[in-house]
């Protein structure tokens, strides 16, 4: 095989450190056989300039000198017959070596800039903590305990020597040696450096030979020296150039959701989670790699890009990724910063399949590899993005496919580098992979303000699930590629959404009146004032209105026009044009006759129910009914206050609300009484409202949650209590309204609570302790609400729900109980889970359930969608996802 084969086949296997370095040796050698340029050694000892990446790193320790953020931690499992007094020798021996080890940092230069300042060697004692005698379980929490202190104490680059160790006996044959370096003195790549050589000084000390360790032809500092010599000119132009066209502009923020609120200055707090990509799925991925032309490093790449665009779904997105920066031979066996950041920058526009992205990943990660001499730090001063203090600088997350670090064996002693959480987390969230014998191992580093490990959990689960798809279907749209497994497909769909529950689907609203008003026609059934109306008065009212709204013509699914104001008018009202079969249009008495007008034109409403000094702001086209208790006094007298045969059926109309629209022009939702039957028959199942309790009427009829206030009561046998006109806007008259009647149940959007909560006086303890359900609905509930709720009702059994849900789903889809929990920080609460019979998804643009804690579309199903939305399959989800409740 010719060597140009050979690095074909190589490349495939390759992460983007070792293929540079493969393909600049190579290069040197023999197929473009251009000789490689020495870098000379300085010409004098003293203080020497800082490499590129150095310099930002001394920026950074100016900035937060306090900060772990940068510290290298790793563990190593020593098992054997450890020699203390060799393996401290050994580490001596490579500080000796390698100038970088004993290097402090120190701003002495004329011009006020950092300055190395290498020390000589001293020994390097390794400080003991004996754990062997303590219980497995203690010491391992020690271990824990100590590595996640050394990994965030921090270095002083003035004064410390920038590399300690700490050694941990857990027996008389296994230790762990705790090894801390700050990066601006070294890299990963450095790690298998100072492993090897530490291996090597201690075999030959046991052995009593002499360390075969082949001598350094320079130092750190004669590169760093040499880099601020070369990298200008023509050559930083040229790389420059392209980084400015890759990355000017503006730069998008990857916006992955978070458990907690992102703090104004971004922390470095964090924590890992390691699992496994099996051999056999990366096998498949591999090949799938060769067949593009592509390395594995870039197939997994468009694999977490592909990952990122469905939690987020953006399609532009930068993702950094170190390259090894050691294009020389004489850089290979230094311990040093050499590392440089890469950022890759990706299109997901298009609609591609992952094939297709897969083909742009390759071509940007061949550019960038091209121009991989530009430090990162370089680049960010020259790009000068966007600054925030809360996330990092051009990108947010960051992948790496590491070279593995061997196992090495020793006279007696084994050594393995461990997998041990340190406790920080330089970017939101990493991703690290590294080849092992079993597959690859792969790791989630993540920012812990910002992720709860259940998160990361299900991330880790969903990123498996992702690579499963594409190795099984590579030419699928990046949208069709799924996260989810069945079992969490069947949750989200249904699972959740499993509210089947029984209830009089065949009744309409009305009838449920009519029931309640023949047990109980003595009792109370609505109060205004000094006002007061029995369910007998009620029902017999309603039905003399309803016969005269038969003679003009209402009927069955008939809009009937509603203009009054809050009274007992408007209860009596209200039932007549159900039993009539009318479906009632509540309107604004404070509009003006335009907007009222416009409303009952687009309703085709031939009736309007309304007082005689609103009677003017009712079009001539429209029959206006006075529906005062003296008017309906003389006008249906004559008609019996027996109901009306009337054949009005579940499917029928019970109402058409208008809302604004999105355009602003109003737009009638009509609801069916299957769907409001079953919202009130919920709203009993889960409030138990008892026959001598109250609900306070204060929400104004044109806003849907009246309904309830309403119709609720009235099928139960309870009493409304309607609020006079106007006094809905002033908390202190809720608040006595609440004590006067004695309400159990009063409904809020969460402004007014607030005002309401803030008008609570000590002396109205005792008698708002008839409260014991409080609703809120229709804003966004915030923990601060939450908060005050529990301050000022401290009585039990009083509780607070959120629900929420639109015109277009009679009213409320969702609802959730609020704890104490709910008010801690400073969030939104949940509007929880769906009421019964109904169905809530949330789903990305192309109508696919997300995962748990990605944000997407809210879909809405079940009984209580509006007849418009289940008679247009572009307007409900009927077309795409079964319900199984109708």
């Amino acid at each position: 095989m010719s060597k140009r084969a050979s690095l074909e086949a190589m490349r495939k296997k390759l992460s983007p450190e070792q293929l540079a370095l493969l393909e600049q040796r190579l290069r040197g050698k023999d197929i473009v056989a251009v000789q490689e340029q020495e870098i000379p050694k300085r010409a004098q000892e003293g203080p020497s300039p800082l490499s590129f990446a150095q310099q930002r790193q001394w920026f950074l320790s100016q900035l937060e000198p306090e900060s772990p953020a940068y510290n290298i931690f790793f563990a190593i499992e020593l098992n054997g017959a450890l020699r203390i007094d060799v393996l401290e020798r050994s580490f001596y021996e490579v500080i000796q070596r390698h100038e970088s080890l004993r290097t402090s940092f120190t701003a002495e230069s004329e011009a006020g800039e950092a300055v190395q300042v290498i020390a000589q060697a001293t020994p390097f004692p390794l400080p003991l903590v004996e754990l062997q005698d303590l219980p497995e379980r203690e010491k391992h929490e020690q271990v824990e305990r100590l590595a996640r202190q050394e990994a965030r104490t921090p270095f002083d680059l003035t004064e410390d020597r920038l590399i300690r160790a700490r050694l941990l006996k857990l027996s008389e044959v296994e230790h762990i040696l705790l090894l801390t370096q700050h990066h601006i003195v070294t890299d990963g790549w450095s790690l298998g450096v100072l492993i090897t050589e530490m291996a090597a000084f201690y075999d030959a000390f046991v052995s009593g030979n002499r360390p075969q360790v082949p001598e350094l032809s320079i130092q750190y500092a004669d590169f760093a020296l040499w880099q601020r010599e070369w990298f200008q000119g023509e050559e930083l132009r040229k790389q420059l150039d392209y980084w400015k066209g890759k990355l000017g502009g503006s730069l998008p923020v990857l916006q992955l959701p978070t458990d907690f609120p992102r703090p104004p200055m971004q922390t470095d707090n964090g924590a890992r989670r390691k699992f496994l990509i099996p051999q056999a799925l990366l096998d498949k991925l591999e090949q799938i790699g060769r067949q593009a032309g592509a390395t594995l490093f870039m197939t997994l790449l468009t694999a977490f890009n592909t990952f990122l665009y469905r939690y987020t779904g953006q399609e532009d997105l930068l993702v950094g990724t170190p390259i090894a920066g050691r294009n020389r031979a004489q850089l290979e066996p230094l311990i040093g910063f050499f590392v440089n950041t890469l950022v890759m920058r990706s299109d997901l526009s298009g609609d591609p399949t992952f094939g297709e992205l897969l083909a742009r990943v390759k071509d940007t990660a061949n550019e960038a590899y091209a121009h991989q001499d530009l430090p990162f730090e370089t680049l960010v001063q020259e790009v000068q993005p966007a600054r925030n203090a809360s996330y990092s600088p051009i990108f947010q997350v960051m992948m790496t496919l590491n070279p593995p670090v061997p196992a090495i064996e020793l006279q007696g002693l084994t050594m393995r580098v461990l997998d041990m959480a340190g406790g920080t987390s330089k970017f939101d969230l990493l991703l690290e992979l590294e080849e092992v014998e079993a597959g690859m191992t792969a790791v989630f580093e993540y920012n812990t303000d910002l992720y709860a490990s259940t998160t990361i959990e299900r991330m880790e689960q969903h990123f498996l699930n992702l690579l499963a798809a594409i190795a099984k279907h590579p030419e699928q749209k990046l949208w069709e590629l799924s996260l989810l497994d069945e079992a969490e497909r069947e949750q989200l769909l249904y699972g959740w959404n499993d509210t089947e529950t029984a209830f009089p689907r065949d009744k309409v609203l009305h009838t449920l009146f009519e029931e309640q008003a023949a047990r109980t026609p003595e009792r109370v059934a609505a109060v205004y004032g000094e006002q007061e109306l029995t369910y007998g008065d009620l029902e017999a009212q309603s039905n003399r209105l309803a016969h005269h709204l038969l003679t003009l013509g209402v009927g069955p699914d008939v809009p009937v026009g509603l203009c009054m104001e809050r009274s007992l008018d408007m209860v009596i009202g209200l039932l007549a044009i159900l039993k009539a079969g009318g479906a009632y249009v509540p309107l604004d008495s404070d509009a003006p006759p335009a907007r009222i007008a416009q409303v009952l034109e687009d309703a085709q409403a031939p009736v309007c129910l309304t007082l005689a000094h609103l009677q003017e702001k009712i079009p001539l086209s429209v029959t206006a009914v006075l529906a005062s208790e003296q008017e309906l006094a003389t006008v249906t007298a004559h008609y019996p206050d027996t109901k009306p045969d009337v054949a009005v059926t579940s499917d029928h109309l019970v109402s058409i609300y208008y809302t604004s629209g999105s355009t602003g022009k109003p737009k009638g939702v009509s609801s069916t009484h299957e769907g409001w039957v079953n919202r009130m028959c919920w709203m009993q199942n889960r409030h138990d409202l008892q026959p001598e309790e109250t609900v306070l009427q204060k929400t104004t009829l044109t806003f849907d949650d009246a309904a309830v206030e309403f119709f609720w009561p009235l099928m139960v046998g309870a009493r409304i209590a309607l609020l006079e006109p106007d006094l809905h806007k002033d908390p202190r008259a809720i608040i006595d309204a609440t004590i006067r009647y004695q309400a159990a149940v009063v409904q809020f959007v969460p402004s007014m609570l607030t005002l309401v909560l803030d008008a609570l006086a000590p002396q109205d303890a005792e008698g708002i302790k008839c409260l014991r359900v409080l609703v809120s609905s229709g804003e966004a509930l915030r923990s601060d609400v939450v908060r005050k709720f529990f301050q000022k009702l401290t009585h039990r059994p009083c509780i607070l729900t959120n629900t929420w849900g639109a015109t277009e789903v009679s009213i409320d889809s969702t609802i959730h109980i609020v704890t104490e929990a709910d008010g801690v920080g400073d969030a939104i609460t949940s509007v929880g889970r769906p009421i019964d019979n109904n169905t809530c998804y949330v789903l990305d643009a192309h109508l696919q359930p997300v995962p748990v804690g990605v944000a997407g579309d809210l879909y809405l199903g079940g009984i209580g969608l509006a007849r418009d939305y289940l008679n247009d399959p572009e307007r409900t989800l009927k077309a795409f996802i079964p319900n199984p409740y109708r």
